[in-house]
């Protein structure tokens, strides 16, 4: 009766006190505005004091057309949560504004209503943004519960070796919202229906794991089911399939054999085998040195001998390692590794030379291999150039740390303020290029 009587004279006496409040600070800035007696900035502070209340209100009533007396009533934002309960008049109310949580203008929430005594689950809700001094959410209805939704299909291991513990999670939502959930698990969902006791309560949406260890070799489908505070359970999830099997070995260390050196961006490949003890079929997993590897390739037959390609972008050197892993996900340890080393060519342009007629030019390889169809280019720009103006050639090859000078086509022209341009490149390799003002007095160059 106390909450009754409290809420609905709350609520007409702070309707009231705002307009009054109102209505003075209106005439009190008519007073000041006349008289002087205070600055604008005081007059400001005072007028924003007294609208920055923000209630949120409204009314709630049961489906079954009963009064939601005492219904608890929690109104949720990113900025926390106020709670309050429903009068006997069925009516409600919390201020998210001054004094209190300063909700400010434009903030979402969510008003969440549960049921008490003989409606215990009933809930309902109502969402809104703060607008105003004033948040009326109407007439909110509670309903029945409603059981928690379907879990997720169980995660966990699905290959166990016999006695082996494996760690199984689910999670599901519930309709209700603030309603929390606990699961439970059947381990052998088609046949005798091993069912677990339930895990601890959680937030509806969050996971619960829980752990299992099988004593018979055999497939077992697990599945799982969630039930809310209230009682209500949920369907049974679909089922994850978990083979357990007996005492299993782990495949052999494989083996991994191929070239040891070779040239960027070709392509190599490798011969990769490993034996399995079970005579399990088997996997394999590359990793190739140079930041990739490769998915699970297989399963293949074990001793089969299967190959596998790669190719280097860059030069170095680089260590090939493979595992194994058998159809029980039982995994080998890491074969020794196989150095490859990745050679590139790199020219470089290593000067530009005049004199009598013609231009010449050095072109060297820095890097560790052989630099074939190197083409190159002298161009000769600005001034008067009668001849020579444009030469182009190719290199067949040249090897790593050797040189080799091409000379440009007679040049024959009067300048002071020429250009000239080497561009030289290996097909599908590096390339390098240099500048250089020249002086042509009729044959003769000078850089």
């Amino acid at each position: 009766m106390h909450l009754s009587i409290s809420s609905r004279t709350f609520t007409m006496r702070n309707k009231t006190t705002f307009f009054l409040r109102i209505i003075t600070s209106t005439l009190l800035v008519l007073l000041v505005s006349s008289y002087g007696f205070a600055s604008s900035s005081t007059m400001m502070d005072t007028f924003s004091t007294q609208v920055s209340s923000h209630y949120i209100y409204g009314t709630a009533v049961y489906d079954d057309g009963s009064e939601a007396t005492a219904a608890r009533v929690d109104v949720v934002s990113s900025l926390g949560k106020l709670t309050t309960w429903v009068s006997s008049d069925g009516s409600w109310q919390v201020n998210c504004g001054d004094p209190g949580p300063n909700w400010p203008e434009g903030t979402n929430f969510t008003v969440w209503l549960t049921g008490c005594c003989g409606h215990g689950g009933w809930s309902g809700d109502a969402s809104g943004i703060v607008n105003g001094t004033s948040n009326d959410m109407g007439n909110i209805v509670l309903y029945p519960n409603i059981p928690p939704n379907t879990p997720s299909v169980p995660s966990g291991p699905i290959f166990l070796q016999i006695g082996s513990v494996g760690i199984y999670g689910t999670n599901a939502t519930d309709p209700n919202g603030l309603d929390q959930v606990k699961y439970r698990f059947d381990w052998d969902a088609k046949g005798a229906n091993d069912i677990s006791n339930f895990t601890h309560y959680v937030n509806s949406g969050e996971s619960a794991n829980m752990s299992h260890q099988w004593g018979v070799s055999g497939t077992y489908i697990v599945k799982a089911q969630a039930r809310d505070e209230y009682g209500d359970q949920s369907a049974w999830s679909e089922g994850l399939t978990v083979i357990v099997y007996a005492n299993n070995a782990p495949p052999g260390i494989p083996t991994i054999n191929g070239p040891s050196q070779g040239i960027k961006d070709n392509v190599y490949s490798y011969n990769v085998t490993a034996t399995d003890l079970d005579e399990h079929a088997v996997k394999y997993f590359v990793d190739w040195g140079d930041g990739n590897t490769t998915d699970w390739i297989g399963p293949y037959e074990s001793g089969e001998i299967i190959s596998v390609d790669h190719t280097w972008t860059g030069r170095g050197t680089y260590e090939i390692r493979v595992k194994a892993r058998d159809i029980y996900e039982v995994e080998s340890g890491w074969s020794e590794p196989h150095t490859m080393h990745i050679t590139a060519p790199e020219i470089k342009i290593g000067g530009i030379y005049g004199g009598l007629f013609k231009i010449h030019v050095d072109i060297s390889n820095v890097g560790d291999g052989i630099a074939t169809d190197v083409d190159w280019n002298i161009l000769l720009s600005g001034g008067r150039v009668i001849s020579g103006e444009n030469t182009s050639g190719a290199i067949k090859d040249i090897a790593p740390g050797n040189r080799i000078t091409v000379t440009s086509d007679l040049i024959f022209g009067i300048s002071m303020n020429t250009i000239v341009t080497v561009n030289a490149n290996i097909k599908g390799g590096n390339a390098d290029r240099m500048e250089s003002e020249a002086a042509i007095l009729f044959f003769f160059i000078l850089m």
